[in-house]
């Protein structure tokens, strides 16, 4: 779940009557928050993964009273698995970070693995069983996706090490509008190495560092 203190510390009783708002996706699983986003218009975006058979990152739009905006993804929640078509492709995420830009696009940061046969055109590494890759994806100030990021607004990131194993921690934004993500990646726990990626505007992956 997710709380909201006042400037004081005490709990916002404004936001879901005492200041906690507990978050459940899926009856007898379980349901990770890792990171959250206010947003201009009050609301807050929180981003985890929910259990199950199938993991899968969710993110969902709170209104500034704690409750579930269902104006975002029609009931509030955006699961990747099945709105982004990432369970077709057979790709297990969950959300690690999430950042605005200066536009008000929603940059959301996943750790995916492949969990089966891959898609040639969308793969999470090189079409091995848990090979593990980074997943970008722009949202719309208004919710939606951004299908002008990346491929159809989704970037890959993939180690050049084979098997993949990259483990994304953090984005940010340069001055110049660029992402920057921290990341490790090696074929091993005992050839990983610290990675910086650059993504353009448009999602390409300018640099690795």
């Amino acid at each position: 779940g997710i709380s909201r203190s006042l400037p004081d510390g005490r709990p916002d009783p404004s936001f879901s009557g005492n200041g906690q708002r507990g978050i459940s996706l899926i009856a007898g699983g379980e349901t990770y928050c890792s990171a959250a986003q206010a947003l201009p218009s009050g609301e807050l975006l929180v981003a985890g993964w929910r259990g199950g058979v199938d993991y899968t990152a969710t993110v969902i739009r709170l209104q500034e009273d704690g409750n579930v905006d269902t104006q975002f993804w029609a009931d509030g929640v955006l699961e990747v698995r099945e709105d982004l078509g990432l369970g077709a492709r057979q790709i297990s995420a969950f959300f690690r970070a999430v950042a605005l830009d200066a536009q008000g696009r929603v940059l959301l940061l996943a750790n995916g693995t492949a969990i089966g046969a891959q898609d040639p055109g969308f793969r999470c590494g090189f079409g091995n069983l848990d090979d593990e890759c980074g997943l970008l994806i722009r949202l719309l100030a208004d919710g939606s996706l951004d299908t002008g990021f990346g491929n159809n607004g989704l970037t890959l990131l993939i180690s050049p090490t084979n098997p993949s194993r990259i483990r994304v921690g953090d984005l940010k934004l340069d001055l110049s509008g660029n992402i920057l993500v921290s990341a490790t990646d090696g074929s091993s726990s005992n050839d990983e190495s610290a990675v910086l990626y650059e993504i353009g505007d448009d999602g390409t992956v300018n640099q690795r560092l």
